[in-house]
């Protein structure tokens, strides 16, 4: 939040409301809520992710305040209410020495290649929860190249994708998908293996048995009992996530349905393969 204080407040000073909301718009949309809330979804209950969440939102917030005070007070009387009024709070003054302007552009070059891949995606018709084995990012320019090595296990995870490589050429074939970046290319290797097939399959099957829980009003500290049924034997390998992430104290894989009752039932299709999902709260 260093730089967006010290930008918001320059602009101010100059009498340019104009760029300063553009400012504090790009920060709480995009660098807050779509790129650190993808970095930490899988870390919410750690206690470092939740401190710089905090702090950060509530930076937004006081620089938030001038172009639109109510919203801004009703979200931080509803979150922080620390005074009376967001506006009792000083307003924030940057500290040049956490200013890493070297790193600030590297997450730029990231998020240019990061949004062209999502892009390309879309163009294959393959779903972020889909694994890819391969990316590879087509550029001269060192700076992205650079970026890209080093924040490599971030993108891998922000993408799903297995392996980054960066190059300054690169002939596509029939199982890349391309799309441009600012003067070079991404391409993603669309393949898919039975390996990365499986993978794909129980991610898919995690986010449906997660809405079938919210359907059924279960909290998160609710535990199941789960029966997937299903012909794919594959995704028997990723068992123990399944488990993890939807909250099963117990899950039994198999290819016929249970003989006994359970409080939930679905027959959900995935990729046309078939799949029944029983459950019921413990």
């Amino acid at each position: 939040t260093e730089s967006l204080k010290k930008k918001v407040t320059g602009h101010l000073e100059a009498f340019q409301p104009n760029m300063a909301i553009k400012e504090v718009s790009e920060f709480l949309l995009n660098s807050l809520s779509r790129d650190y809330g993808q970095f930490i979804r899988n870390r919410l209950n750690d206690k470092t992710a939740q401190y710089v969440l905090h702090k950060c939102y509530l930076e937004g917030l006081k620089v938030l305040a001038p172009f639109l005070p109510f919203i801004a007070e009703k979200l931080y009387l509803d979150n922080y209410k620390q005074k009376e009024s967001l506006f009792l709070e000083e307003w924030p003054k940057h500290n040049e020495k956490l200013i890493d302007t070297n790193l600030e552009k590297a997450f730029a070059a990231m998020e240019q290649v990061v949004q062209a891949a999502l892009s390309a995606r879309e163009k294959a018709q393959l779903g972020v929860r889909w694994p890819l084995a391969e990316m590879v990012v087509v550029t001269k320019d060192k700076g992205v190249s650079s970026a890209v090595k080093k924040l490599s296990s971030i993108i891998e995870q922000q993408l799903n994708v297995k392996k980054i490589i960066a190059k300054t050429q690169f002939k596509k074939t029939k199982d890349y998908e391309e799309a441009e970046i600012t003067g070079g290319k991404v391409y993603i290797n669309t393949k898919q293996t039975p390996e990365l097939e499986a993978e794909g399959f129980a991610r898919e099957l995690m986010r449906n048995v997660q809405a079938l829980r919210r359907d059924a009003g279960l909290k998160k500290i609710d535990e199941i009992e789960l029966v997937v049924v299903t012909s794919n034997d594959a995704i028997s390998k990723y068992k123990a996530q399944i488990k993890e992430k939807v909250g099963a104290k117990t899950i039994e894989i198999t290819k016929k349905a249970p003989e006994k009752p359970y409080q939930r039932k679905s027959d959900e299709k995935i990729k046309g393969k078939q799949f029944g999902i029983f459950f019921s709260k413990i």
